[in-house]
């Protein structure tokens, strides 16, 4: 049909492997995107820090980043060290934590001992950035951890992947699923039922009806 034509051509589906044997609907389609992005190759994130001492470094020094410090001060066990920041100097600080340097001075700083990272680039306006950040402290060996808000509230059944971060009053309902390096904004609301891929921005203030899907 025509709209599973426009929907295969926005999803880049190769038409020569579409089966000849039946009319091609939009249902048919959607299955064979659901198919694809089940089967795609996700990056093997680092799954545990190399050493469990709690010191912590903040990619990015950006309100993304600052917001992560302050939330990280409410959560016992984490030692933030400093933020690691490509354009600001080196000298300066910011929340009363120095900058430990760019992006070169981070294989330094996980030989020091500091194998925690959280990634401060919120990313909204260029995904692909906040990408390369992740796979740069994966590269080196950094562990990312979920990070969530005291006032955030999660359903027991709810599952965060690592790297996720939940921040103040949002909402996770139950049975909902979020993919790697997810960030859950401010008064966020995700109802039951939800499934998240990996790296998946919401604002603050967004809301998800159960049974929402996001790449």
């Amino acid at each position: 049909t025509e709209p599973a034509l426009a929907l295969a051509r926005q999803n880049q589906i190769d038409l020569e492997k579409l089966p000849m044997d039946r009319l091609i609907t939009t249902g048919v389609i959607q299955g064979l995107i659901k198919a694809l992005q089940g089967s795609a190759i996700k990056l093997p994130w680092v799954s545990k820090a190399a050493n469990p001492n709690g010191r912590m470094l903040v990619y990015g020094a950006g309100g993304h980043g600052r917001s992560l410090v302050e939330l990280l001060r409410l959560l016992p066990g984490y030692q933030v060290e400093g933020f690691v920041d490509d354009g600001i100097n080196r000298h300066d600080s910011q929340l009363g934590l120095k900058i430990l340097g760019g992006r070169n001075a981070l294989q330094q700083l996980f030989n020091q001992g500091i194998t925690l990272a959280v990634n401060g680039v919120g990313g909204i306006s260029n995904p692909a950035m906040r990408l390369d950040i992740f796979e740069l402290l994966n590269h080196i060996g950094f562990f990312c951890p979920k990070v969530i808000h005291p006032t955030a509230i999660l359903e027991t059944t709810a599952f965060l992947a690592d790297g996720v971060q939940v921040f103040p009053l949002a909402y996770v309902g139950s049975q909902v699923r979020i993919g790697f390096g997810s960030i859950i904004n401010t008064g966020v609301i995700i109802s039951h039922d939800c499934v998240l891929g990996e790296l998946v921005n919401l604002s603050p203030g967004a809301t998800l009806a159960g049974g929402v899907e996001v790449g």
